[in-house]
Formats: C-alpha cells, sequence, structure tokens
C-alpha cells in the first residue's frame, strides 16, 4: 500500500510507468519470515524512518514488518531499464540485511509462514491507518500478512484516456494469475489453487463488499461516474466502522484495478511477485503492449472491448486463480474482444489461458522468442506451475524441506537476477 500524495502532474497514456515490488524478509538459512524493516530503515535512513530513495529506487513500508516494497522513483519512461535498477535495489537490501542473517525472499506468499503467530504490524509512520484496518477486518490472517505482489501504475490525463484504459485493463485482468501466478504453496503444503494469494485477497474484505467490488471492475468511463459508483459506495458503507475517517482514501479500493485520482494513474494489482525484477518487468512490458494496442484499437473497437459483462470476467478470474495457465476460457465473444480470431484454433473444448497468452504475445509483439525472460513464461508456464513441478510427488512429511530447498533456490533467483527454472 502506497498512502503518500504523489505529484498530481498529468501524464498521457503510456508516457510514464510506475512499479511497485514486494518482498518477504526471511532468515538466510531457515528462510523464517523476520520482522526488520524498521531495522533496515533505521540502517538506511535514520531511527523511525519508513522510506528510503537511492538512484532510481525507492523503498517503503507495508502492513506488516516483515514485508519491504521497492518502487520506481515516479513515473518513468522505459520499462527495461528498470529491471537493472531493481536488481541493484535488491542487492544493496540483502547487503544491509545481511547485517542481521536476513534476505528477501520473492514469490507471492511464504511457504509455511503462520499468520497468527508471525504477523507483526507496523507500528512507525501512518501506523494508525494498520491498527485501523487490523480491529475491523483482524489483519492477522494470510490475506493480510502473507501476500506479495508487483503492482504496475499507468497514467491518464482526462476522461477520455481514463476511459479507453480502465476498459482495457479490465478485459486483461482476468488472464494475470495465468501469467503471474506464483503462490501455490502455504501453511507448509500445496494448495488446490496456483494463486493462492489471489484467493484468500479476494476474501479480506468481505465483511463491506463494496470495498473490492467484485475484484474485477465494472465498465466506467469518467472520473464523475468513478466517484459515484465506486469511491462514495465504499466511503459510505466503512463509514459506521471508521468513524475518524482514517480509511477514507482512493487506497482503501481493493478492486483488482484501483483508480487514484491524487495522481492519475491506475493501479494494476493482480500480478504475483515474480522470481526476479527481470521477469516481473517482462511481465510489465507484455501487459502494456497489449494495453496499447487494445486502445488502440488494432484487433478490436472499444465498443466491443466493453462488451463482456463483470459476471463472466470474474468467472474466468476464479478460474485462473485456480488452475493459472491450464484454465480453459469459452466465451468466444471475449476472445473476440481481446483480438483473437477463434476460427479453427477455437472449438468446443476452448482455449487455455496459457495458449491465449501465446496468441496475444505473437499478435502484438510479433514475435517473443528473443525475449529471454518472457519465453520462459509462455513456454514453461508460471512460477506456480514451476514451483510444483519442482517439487514433484513428494511426501507431506518431506515436503518442507523440499520447500526450503525450492525456496533458497528461488531466493538465489532473486539475487541473480535470473529465471526459476524446474
Amino acid at each position: 500500500m502506497n498512502t503518500s500524495q504523489s505529484n498530481p502532474k498529468r501524464l498521457a497514456l503510456f508516457e510514464g510507468f510506475g512499479v511497485e515490488l514486494e518482498y518477504m524478509v526471511v532468515d538466510r538459512e531457515t528462510l523464517h519470515p523476520l520482522p526488520l524493516v524498521p531495522w533496515f530503515f533505521e540502517q538506511v535512513s535514520g531511527w523511525g524512518a519508513s522510506s528510503f530513495e537511492q538512484g532510481g529506487v525507492a523503498w517503503s513500508n507495508e502492513i506488516v514488518r516483515h514485508v519491504l516494497e521497492l518502487k520506481t522513483r515516479g513515473p518513468v519512461s522505459n520499462l527495461g531499464h528498470s529491471a537493472s535498477d531493481f536488481s541493484e535495489a535488491v542487492l544493496f537490501s540483502n547487503q544491509i540485511l545481511a547485517g542481521k542473517n536476513a534476505m528477501l525472499m520473492p514469490t507471492g506468499m511464504h511457504p509455511w509462514l503462520n499468520p497468527l503467530t508471525d504477523t507483526a504490524l507496523w507500528l512507525n509512520e501512518n501506523k494508525e491507518i494498520y491498527e485501523c484496518y487490523d480491529r475491523i477486518f483482524n489483519c492477522h490472517g494470510h490475506g493480510w500478512s502473507n501476500l506479495q505482489s508487483t503492482h504496475l501504475n499507468l497514467p491518464f490525463a482526462d476522461d477520455s484516456e481514463f476511459a479507453q484504459l480502465h476498459t482495457a485493463i479490465r478485459l486483461i485482468l482476468p488472464l494475470l494469475p495465468g501469467l503471474c501466478a506464483s503462490s501455490p504453496c502455504a501453511d507448509g503444503k500445496i494448495m488446490p489453487w496456483k494463486d493462492y494469494r489471489l484467493e484468500v485477497y479476494r476474501h479480506n474484505q468481505e465483511k463491506i463488499p463494496s470495498i473490492a467490488g467484485q475484484i474485477i471492475p465494472d465498465v466506467i468511463e469518467s472520473e464523475e461516474e468513478y466517484r459515484d459508483k465506486v469511491l462514495f459506495p465504499m466511503y459510505r458503507d466503512i463509514a459506521p466502522f471508521d468513524p475518524e475517517g482514517v480509511l477514507q482514501d482512493e487506497w482503501l479500493n481493493s478492486r483488482g484495478a484501483i483508480a487514484r485520482f491524487d495522481r492519475y494513474a491506475i493501479e494494476i494489482r493482480l500480478m504475483d511477485i515474480q522470481e526476479c525484477p527481470a521477469r516481473d518487468l517482462a511481465v510489465h512490458q507484455l501487459v502494456t503492449t497489449i494495453l496499447r494496442g487494445l486502445i488502440q484499437e488494432k484487433f478490436s473497437s472499444y465498443t466491443m472491448q466493453k462488451t463482456p459483462p463483470t459476471t463472466l470476467l470474474k468467472e474466468i478470474l476464479l478460474g485462473a486463480i485456480q488452475d493459472a495457465g491450464y484454465a480453459k476460457i469459452y466465451d468466444a465473444n471475449y476472445l473476440t474482444a481481446l483480438g483473437i480470431e477463434t476460427g479453427a484454433l477455437y472449438t468446443s473444448s476452448g482455449l487455455s489461458i496459457n495458449q491465449i497468452w501465446r496468441l496475444l504475445a505473437q499478435k502484438y509483439l510479433g514475435s517473443y522468442a528473443g525475449n529471454e525472460y518472457l519465453y520462459t513464461f509462455i513456454q514453461s508456464g508460471t512460477l506456480s506451475e514451476r514451483i510444483v513441478k519442482s517439487l514433484g510427488h513428494v511426501r507431506q512429511d518431506k515436503l518442507t524441506s523440499k520447500l526450503k530447498e525450492i525456496y533458497h533456490r528461488l531466493a538465489h533467483c532473486l539475487e541473480s537476477n535470473t529465471p526459476f527454472n524446474p
């Protein structure tokens, strides 16, 4: 969560990009989560600090003391260049954390964190926000203390650009777990969902349903309409639980993509963090390329892109949360809205999300074979699928030691900025 106010200068579509990456701080040997983020900031920025900037990267806190967020220092013009900045920031972070025999660990969830005993809420700046969340929703659960994602912020300059961008993002949101799922394990076992982070995330705030809606947002075409249909209802509904108005802000919105009118951007939230920055930035580049093509109406019209109902998109999302790239899509109108000509490829058996990403990459990028990081995604499946494949048919009594071995390898991938292969 980013609670700071940003420069409200308006950028046009794709004039800048904002990226946020979240990592868990763990013991270098046991991989147990450690609440060392306040200590980290004390080392680099002084006692009581909750942020730090160096080069092209800014560091900030999250709701718990064992998660550290790295983000671009404002909008950047080239996503590819940010991969090396983030990789250097990871190395710097690990160099500092080594003083406590700790390091950063990737993936969307820690595989055996116990949220009842390991949750340590942030106690410094903005702590009243986190205390309020805890009081209303009880943050001692996986959906609050054990979920690491990457957020992509894309700008818009006016209502017309907002409508185009919001519509295009809404269309591809359900596909993202089929590309980015990296959280197949929790509580020391393999879960029935490939993207367990999103499975717990979507239930986080069911006490007040208007906060997250159906995760997939409805079609909305102006700031005024968004305030009327999204922001006002959730502010109204949480008011009895939050009489001081601590949470009355745009970041309260927990949909899969949220409008941030404080910085004229839409923030995409449905992507699990990958094993290294190069992989995350490859995902962001693919997503932005497809969004640009949709907005330019290269293969489908804006009118067509608005047609898939939210209920259908939510159904697709739930399938992707459970089965990642193997989830099937049968709706030909949805595929047409994406610009995919079903033709001979589309049969009564549908298309898998992995097949759809291959088609989208070929259609909007032309070729992806030269991109090592993207190629691994498309050819080898999501990180969740690769983790499960690495686990093999291990017995439950051997699973913890096997998980430790694999997540040590993943931490090495993060530090060396290299892909994880089974």
